[in-house]
């Protein structure tokens, strides 16, 4: 899995909380888990994609703050 790029799993109906396997993912470039039932916090280990331009995870019933790992996403342009 670290030579995803991309990583689209929107309207899946996935639930639970966001698997923190998703550190091992270097290259991913995108991640978009939006429209699921996933619930809990965001990992810190989202901090460990340093390669992520976009990001979306809205439409969940993730709750807290948002972790100040995503500092870490220096080319982060769209949340």
């Amino acid at each position: 899995m670290s030579n995803l790029a991309e990583l689209l799993l929107y309207e899946n109906k996935l639930s639970g909380s966001i698997p923190t396997i998703i550190e091992q993912m270097a290259n991913l470039s995108k991640l978009v888990l939006t429209e699921n039932k996933l619930s809990g916090l965001i990992p810190t280990t989202i901090g460990n994609l340093t390669k992520v331009i976009y990001l979306s995870l809205m439409m969940n019933k993730l709750n807290g703050s948002l972790p100040e790992e995503l500092g870490l996403l220096k080319h982060l342009s769209t949340v």
